[in-house]
């Protein structure tokens, strides 16, 4: 990648035109008054004075010699002094001419040598300027990092186009999938080199008429003319897989993904209600997967609008921790006793339970699942030595996303987590294969393994959640320091009636069991699921079968019966078991 031209060269600090040709106006009555000085005295009285060497030794200490010497020494203000100094110093060449036109002519003779000195100077300080006004200008309109137009730039070439009567346009406002996590996993340099390579695969990608800008951050958008929706899309299909290539970024190989939302101009669409149906087709597209477009349909800016309300009240609950937190227990499929919880997190809005996932996904989009994850930890320790104090002893496990792991205050966050529940019991973190690996498996296992590492270092365990739903390769997984891979309920669905789905449960509790893994099986709902898992050697399970979550209270009765005592045997993993592999 080429060097940042915005650090190469000042552009951000141009002088403006109007303080240039201020500054020259200056400096250039003041270097007349000085040359019309030297010619009334030579000629009132140089027959008295040896002008041959006076006059050029005056000149010399009073343009150069005495500025320069005081400018070192610092015996003036160097802003002043460097403004003498240069400024006279570029009137260096007329007042010569000048002085050499005085020593050697009579006046009337020399007036026209000088005339000819400051037009010499006139043209360069007038190419001086001009040079800097086209600098300024470039400045203004350009993105430093990318040299794409920016967002000032591309307002305009919208607003020409959408002034034009002959003309038809449409914009595709395009965003980095994930681009949080490059930056917070290799650094923003890396990310900045992603940056630029995503806009050199735009350029590449569209036509050569289209305007192609960096809006800021990772948002990008291309205005394109004269081109149906149905173009428009095939082009945003074409760019979507064109970004979707592998990558080559500081080392790195990345799998760098986008959003693109498209809108269309109608008669009287302005610039803002443009690149906001552009902007709200792009969420649409997130929120339908990510890495794929969406055409803007009149229907999506009511559900933005919706979100974006959304995403306030879920502030709002967080900060003020209106939030639920429920837990659903995990039971030793041996004894029947209750091992420990899964803390799980339920907003009721305006008096109605809001779908989980719909809350996660605003959460996960908006940055929300940062301080509502450190929440739920807070909660769910507390919740824990609530039990302890009534002699339970239940180890708490709580779901973590790609966000929370790359967060770098996560950790310290589970390091206080573990403090409050003490050596008795034991934190699982619960994580996706997903969330383990991400999108660019070599670098995201290199992190993960990391990250994973230092969590298990403060004594939490590390537990795969829905095992089987991902990729569920054993090059990875006897790679990343895991201690429990929780068996997704598609495949605990109906393992009682040995079928393939049966098939598939017992040769992933064989694995886990020659690689040393505690399984834990979800979704148990009827008790002959309970008993075929017990006999193929699962150790715990999850599910309605013994209880949906519900709060301490509904639970109360329950673990009150059934929650383990202090003393009784641990199934799950304490510090140091199981190697990182």
């Amino acid at each position: 990648m080429t060097a940042d031209p915005a650090r190469a060269t000042p552009l951000g600090s141009a002088v403006p035109v109007w303080a240039a040709l201020g500054w020259a106006g200056i400096l250039d009555a003041f270097t007349l008054a000085i040359a019309g000085a030297t010619l009334f005295w030579y000629h009132e009285v140089s027959p008295a004075l040896p002008t041959s060497v006076t006059v050029p030794a005056v000149l010399l200490v009073v343009l150069w010699v005495l500025p320069m010497t005081a400018l070192q020494t610092g015996r003036v203000r160097p802003t002043w002094m460097r403004l003498f100094a240069v400024g006279l110093g570029a009137y260096a060449v007329p007042v010569a001419i000048a002085t050499y036109a005085l020593l050697t002519e009579t006046v009337e003779e020399a007036a026209p040598m000088v005339l000819v000195g400051f037009t010499l100077l006139s043209v360069t300080r007038v190419a001086r300027t001009a040079e800097m006004v086209r600098q300024s200008r470039n400045a203004s309109h350009r993105d430093p990092l990318t040299r794409l137009a920016n967002r000032r730039l591309f307002q305009d070439r919208v607003r020409l186009a959408l002034a034009d009567p002959d003309r038809t346009c449409g914009v595709m406002f395009i965003d980095l999938d994930d681009f949080k996590n490059i930056n917070d996993s290799l650094g923003h340099s890396v990310g900045d080199v992603a940056l630029a390579a995503l806009a050199r695969r735009i350029e590449e990608t569209v036509r050569s008429s289209d305007v192609v800008a960096r809006l800021g951050g990772d948002e990008f958008a291309v205005l394109v003319h004269d081109e149906p929706v149905a173009g428009l899309a095939a082009l945003g299909e074409r760019l979507v897989a064109r970004v979707a290539e592998p990558v080559e970024v500081a080392g790195h190989r990345l799998h760098l993904h986008i959003s693109v939302g498209i809108a269309t101009a109608d008669a009287g669409t302005d610039y803002d209600e443009l690149i906001r149906d552009a902007d709200v087709a792009m969420y649409a597209a997130k929120r339908a997967g990510k890495n794929r477009l969406a055409v803007f349909e009149g229907g999506m800016l009511e559900d933005r609008l919706d979100r974006l309300d959304l995403e306030a009240e879920l502030r709002a609950a967080i900060d003020a921790e209106e939030l639920t937190v429920v837990y659903q227990p995990i039971v030793d499929l041996r004894t029947g006793r209750v091992d420990g919880v899964e803390a799980l997190v339920r907003w009721y809005r305006d008096g109605r339970l809001q779908p989980t996932q719909e809350m996660i996904q605003v959460a996960e989009e908006t940055g929300l699942v940062l301080p509502l994850g450190r929440f739920v930890l807070r909660a769910a320790a507390a919740q824990a030595r609530a039990w302890r104090r009534q002699g339970l002893q239940l180890n708490i496990g709580v779901n973590v996303s790609a966000l929370q792991l790359g967060d770098p205050e996560f950790l310290d966050a589970a390091r206080e987590a573990v403090a409050a529940l003490g050596d008795e019991l034991v934190l699982v973190l619960e994580l996706t294969e997903s969330t383990l690996v991400g999108g660019d498996r070599a670098a995201g296992l290199e992190d993960a393994v990391e990250r994973l590492q230092e969590l298990r270092e403060i004594g939490c365990r590390i537990a795969i959640d829905d095992f089987g739903t991902g990729f569920s390769s054993l090059a990875y997984l006897t790679r990343l320091p895991v201690d429990i891979l929780k068996l997704a309920g598609g495949l605990v669905t109906g393992v009682d009636r040995r079928d393939r789905d049966a098939s598939v449960a017992a040769a992933v509790l064989g694995l886990a069991s020659a690689l040393d893994y505690l399984v834990v099986a979800e979704g148990v709902e009827h008790p002959e699921e309970a008993e075929e898992l017990r006999r193929l050697g699962c150790t715990l399970g999850q599910g309605y079968h013994w209880a949906r979550p519900a709060s301490p209270e509904d639970l109360h009765p329950y673990l009150t019966t059934w929650g383990r005592r202090p003393g009784a045997p641990v199934p799950l993993p304490v510090a140091g078991v199981v190697a990182a592999g």
